[in-house]
């Protein structure tokens, strides 16, 4: 989500004017705007989108007249970020996902012009290109939209560096200035200044406003490091095999993780016994090793007994433990996952007899990892999505049994392991039937259609399953 509003903030309460004339009224009247769709967010989403698009088009007109206002470029960028990240606002907004991140993305260039080196405006940036990137990738049999994803990726790390060199250089000049107070004999006897409000004057009946900027931490220092970290963890599958920049990313991962780790160590980052962030670091240092060893394999530096093995002893030494936390079970599934994928693409020095076990033994643990995620799903991942990747796992496992691997414990037991795919592909459908109204549902159906066939002998036509053959063909789990 996109950083702190960065508006003004009213320092008399008045309505805003019907008819704006100045940057501040267009902003005082876009305010009042979100204000109301902030109201009715949780209970009306319709209203409350457009509480929200009416607040799009107040800083749009503010724009027209002050186009170097940064205030409005900012709050217009932020608020198209933020209803890209909210599902029941997004629907009743008149443009599709991928279009309003792409008018988001060009807003915030707009306001990085106005102020280059704003700190929430670069992370602000950095997110939606991340935003941008793995949406890209959710769209299915679209021939360009991995290279558009890996310039968006890519250019998100590179804002996110900038955005940590900015954030360092400002906090340690707060620093410096709040010892250099500190330091002054009559420090204890100094007050700050305070705005008269006192009574109203005549220039005083309009609203009077005062920028609002929220100040560099080493928790704003510990979020940068933390989106950097995710941005890397999507971008890497994407980039081609390459020795010298693998071991490149792996030095500069190390530092960020280091730096991440310094900085939730250190006695400015508040951890309370309820805190996530160190559930949240350990989380990303998971994704993010995890496709530093797939990138490490695909470039040749590392074999697949290896691979494995950094894959799980990541798993094993995250601290805090992940065993219990269903989000990061989910991910280490898909790692494992991943590895069967890139194993069966990559040839290595290594017996057809290994790689067949190694590749079994992954899909094993992949499975024992999506129970644990069943039971503890969190916010952001249902058990239709679970139970749907629980059925790729089996399905992948039942392929194993082909003649080109031939794996005997496969071979055993393919019917057993497509009839168990079956079973998730179903509830997958179910659940997504019960908790979101069928949507999604029948994606989950093609599946158990084309499991069916596989179980049965009978050859498929495909009509009216199209979509479904294309994604699973392109997923591995159908040939």
């Amino acid at each position: 989500m996109p950083k702190q509003k960065h508006f003004l903030e009213h320092q008399k309460q008045k309505g805003a004017k019907l008819d704006p004339h100045t940057a501040d009224e267009f902003l005082a009247a876009g305010v009042e705007q979100e204000e109301g769709g902030e109201k009715w967010r949780a209970g009306d989403a319709l209203k409350s989108s457009r509480f929200f698009i009416r607040a799009i088009d107040t800083y749009n007109f503010g724009l027209q007249r002050f186009p170097q206002s940064f205030d409005l470029a900012y709050n217009k960028a932020r608020l198209q970020y933020e209803l890209s990240q909210q599902p029941r606002l997004l629907e009743h907004l008149p443009s599709p996902l991928l279009d309003v991140l792409h008018a988001a993305l060009n807003s915030h260039r707009h306001a990085l012009n106005l102020k280059p080196e704003d700190a929430d405006t670069l992370f602000n940036t950095a997110q939606v290109l991340t935003s941008l990137g793995e949406a890209l990738l959710e769209v299915p049999a679209s021939p360009d939209r991995r290279v558009d994803a890996l310039s968006y990726l890519q250019e998100a790390v590179d804002i996110f560096e900038k955005c940590l060199s900015v954030q360092q250089s400002q906090l340690q000049d707060a620093q410096s200035q709040a010892q250099a107070i500190l330091q002054e004999p009559d420090a204890d006897h100094q007050r700050p200044p305070t705005l008269d409000v006192s009574s109203p004057t005549a220039t005083e009946e309009q609203e009077q406003w005062a920028s609002v900027l929220e100040p560099i931490t080493p928790e704003s220092l510990l979020e940068t490091c933390l989106a950097e970290a995710h941005v890397l963890s999507v971008l890497l599958p994407l980039l081609p095999p390459d020795p010298a920049a693998s071991q490149t990313l792996n030095t500069h991962s190390d530092i960020l993780l280091e730096k991440a780790h310094a900085l939730l160590s250190s006695q400015s980052v508040s951890v309370t016994p309820d805190s996530s962030d160190e559930l949240r670091l350990a989380q990303c240092r998971l994704n993010l090793l995890s496709a530093l060893a797939d990138h490490a394999y695909r470039s040749h530096r590392i074999d697949a007994t290896n691979y494995l093995s950094a894959l799980t002893e990541t798993h094993a030494s995250s601290q805090p433990s992940l065993v219990e936390h269903g989000p990061a079970q989910a991910d280490y599934a898909d790692a494992l996952i991943a590895f069967n994928a890139s194993v069966a693409s990559v040839s290595l020095p290594e017996s057809l007899a290994t790689i067949a076990h190694l590749r079994w033994s992954a899909l094993t643990i992949a499975l024992s990892a999506l129970t644990t995620a069943n039971t503890t799903p969190g916010p952001e991942l249902g058990r239709s999505v679970i139970n749907g990747r629980r059925g790729d796992a089996e399905l992948l496992r039942a392929r194993l049994a082909e003649p080109e691997v031939g794996y005997d414990m496969a071979a055993k037991n393919r019917d057993q392991l497509l009839r168990n795919a079956e079973t998730y592909y179903t509830g997958a459908a179910k659940i997504a039937e019960a908790e979101w109204d069928g949507e999604g549902s029948k994606g989950w159906w093609g599946n158990v259609e084309v499991v069916r066939s596989l179980l049965s002998g009978a050859v498929m036509d495909g009509k009216g399953l199209e979509d479904v053959l294309a994604e699973m063909s392109e997923d591995g789990l159908i040939g």
